[in-house]
């Protein structure tokens, strides 16, 4: 059964803060998909391997449904490759739109080539196939760090040295001492942060004829 937000909360009043109003919708919503995915089988129902394209639409549609239940209202959908999947949704004594983006995977789930930034507003819901669990996390959450108050080079000149480097290396492979193969297996490396995040880097090429 299906929890309807209206039902627990009638307005911003009862809440401290609009931060702990959002906790407790989206822990609401947690709780409905987790019990709605339980009831009905829905995890027999995903591969447990890639996050096929079928699937992907079999579950933003059955997430979809859920916050309808719960009386939200999806302003869009995000067209096909594009992030932020289900747009714009507005629930009951919610003053602004909530946008998220729906991940399903073993545990090691892939946010593709654009990190959010620490600014950016939305949600991420995951869907962990292996543990057959839902959680739903801020983007923020996922880029947040710790920064080292002893020496360390401001942001400025990284970017300017980064620029400066890369440069150098398109100078190198236009006079022919890097080839195109080595340019692109350059970028080809595995980075671990800190907080989990893993960046992969891969080469786009194309080519005008």
């Amino acid at each position: 059964m299906i929890d309807h937000v209206l039902s627990e909360c009638k307005s911003l009043k009862k809440f401290k803060s609009k931060a702990y109003y959002m906790d407790h919708l989206n822990e609401s919503l947690t709780k409905n998909l987790n019990a709605y995915f339980n009831e009905n089988k829905i995890w027999s129902r995903l591969s447990n391997d890639s996050n096929t394209q079928n699937d992907e639409r079999n579950y933003i549609k059955i997430i979809s449904n859920v916050i309808h239940k719960m009386g939200g209202k999806i302003g869009g959908f995000a067209p096909s490759q594009q992030s932020k999947d289900i747009r714009n949704v507005l629930f009951p004594s919610v003053p602004h739109p909530i946008t998220y983006e729906c991940k399903k995977s073993k545990g090691v789930f892939i946010l593709n080539d654009t990190i959010p930034d620490i600014d950016e507003n939305y949600y991420y819901i995951f869907i962990n196939t292996k543990d057959m669990i839902i959680s739903i996390k801020h983007s923020s959450e996922l880029v947040k760090q710790n920064k080292n108050r002893g020496e360390y080079i401001i942001k400025e000149q990284l970017k300017t040295l980064y620029e400066d480097t890369m440069k150098q290396i398109e100078n190198a492979v236009n006079d022919g001492y890097i080839s195109y193969h080595e340019y692109g297996q350059l970028f080809k490396r595995t980075v671990s942060f800190s907080n989990g995040l893993k960046s992969r880097p891969r080469p786009n090429w194309s080519i005008k004829i």
